[in-house]
């Protein structure tokens, strides 16, 4: 089937990115959808935007497509809501495995509002949990800001992956393991769950081992670029595809985000972040804060000097000349560490929902800025790379350290991640609930 939609796509031109919307939608709001091929279609999508066959620009294509990611979890949501209990109890047909309702049920009962973000990695998941989600009347607010968050992170990861690393053999012919590690990825929390339930505790471990393999990530890359092997050998190929696409818009908005994420820029937005905690008297989070972008900032002119690397030439770059060396991104790096220690002093502070958005936001503003400095011709594709890599080692560890000595404190009687009443779709079991309310339905 994907040979099929791949081969439609690229006769269709800019009228593709309608197939694809009405393909988004049925997968996730249609309950029959679950068969379509949705990671690999918005990975083969953002290709054919880069090869000109779809000959729209990128920034045009996530929005559409992000919204009918919306708009068919919003359908699924109605569906589960209005026709749950007859959904939930009717027996099995060909079109309709109750099963895979059950499984959702039990899937979104067991993370609550998470599962929405969750779901749209998994494939099935992805098509049955929003009805899962309706059926429980899980409170619509929180519902759409799942939904918006899943939507936006979903589709502008696949199809910027697509955009950026479409041409990349080793990842163009191997997207189904691409979508495997994704599908694995996503199921880190049920593996999280059975861990928990041994009494093992996961957060040092996974944090551990999360820095030590971005390490590892970093040491690799180092490598690559010294050497120009691996990937190193296709970033001259990305930032060409990524100069063709310039536009005066594209333009404006990367030199403003290059702009905010510049080091200068970051430095006195950490200052003042410093003296608002030094005037609470929080002075363990200010000496986190502290270490933490001052490590980072070391660790990157560290590595700048020793793999003294050269920056794209003056052909691809928007912009006044810069001599210094490419590997990793300074902009990047500060950003992503300035990003996630705010995330971090926060985390206590904020609702489910409210995690939800800010770790979105941060996410976002990390991909813009690095995507920024590849676009103006600034950095290669794996400058950027390892710049995520270097922050997510080095505060991966940091905190690791730092865990049980300078946690951040909730709020007095507001207990971290609360939701108040508005979460009670992610309490009872589903199924159940509702084959009892159609039970006592039919009785009367």
């Amino acid at each position: 089937m994907n040979g099929a939609i791949d081969a439609l796509l690229s006769s269709l031109g800019p009228l593709a990115v309608l197939v694809v919307m009405g393909i988004v939608v049925a997968e996730t709001g249609l309950l029959a959808g679950f068969f379509l091929p949705g990671d690999s279609l918005l990975f083969t999508t953002g290709l054919l935007v880069a090869q000109h066959t779809i000959n729209l620009p990128i920034w045009l294509v996530i929005p559409l497509v992000t919204l009918a990611a919306v708009v068919g979890d919003q359908a699924g949501y109605g569906i589960g809501r209005r026709y749950g209990p007859r959904v939930l109890t009717r027996q099995r047909s060909r079109l309709l495995d109750p099963g895979h309702l059950d499984r959702a049920a039990t899937f979104f009962d067991r993370y609550g509002p998470k599962a929405v973000v969750l779901a749209r990695f998994v494939p099935v998941a992805r098509t049955f949990t929003p009805v899962a989600a309706g059926a429980a009347k899980m409170r619509y607010r929180t519902y759409l800001a799942y939904n918006v968050v899943g939507g936006v992170a979903w589709c502008t990861t696949m199809l910027l992956a697509g955009y950026l690393l479409g041409g990349v053999p080793i990842l163009r012919d191997h997207i189904e393991l691409i979508v495997l590690g994704i599908v694995l990825v996503s199921l880190l929390p049920a593996v999280a769950a059975v861990l928990r339930a041994h009494d093992v505790r996961i957060a040092p471990w996974l944090t551990g081992l999360t820095g030590v393999a971005a390490a590892a990530g970093v040491i690799l890359l180092a490598d690559a670029a010294t050497e120009r092997d691996g990937l190193a050998t296709h970033d001259p190929t990305v930032a060409a595809d990524v100069a063709t696409h310039r536009t005066t818009f594209l333009n404006h908005v990367a030199s403003a985000a290059s702009l905010i994420g510049s080091e200068a820029s970051i430095a006195v937005l950490a200052a003042g972040v410093l003296v608002v905690l030094a005037g609470r008297r929080r002075f363990a989070e200010a000496g986190v804060l502290g270490v933490g972008m001052a490590g980072a900032a070391a660790l990157v002119l560290g590595l700048k000097q020793l793999i003294d690397r050269a920056r794209p030439g003056t052909s691809l770059r928007l912009g006044p000349a810069d001599s210094s060396s490419s590997f990793p991104s300074g902009h990047t790096s500060m950003t992503a560490a300035f990003a996630a220690l705010l995330v971090w002093l926060f985390w206590p502070h904020l609702t489910r929902a409210g995690r939800a958005v800010v770790v979105g936001a941060a996410g976002a503003v990390c991909l813009v800025v690095g995507a920024s400095r590849v676009y103006l011709g600034y950095h290669w594709a794996t400058d950027v790379i390892a710049a995520w890599l270097v922050v997510t080692a080095w505060l991966g560890l940091l905190l690791l350290a730092v865990s049980q000595r300078a946690r951040p404190k909730a709020a007095p009687n507001q207990p971290a991640g609360t939701t108040g009443s508005g979460d009670e779709g992610a309490r009872g079991t589903v199924a159940s609930r509702f084959t009892a309310e159609a039970t006592a339905r039919s009785a009367r």
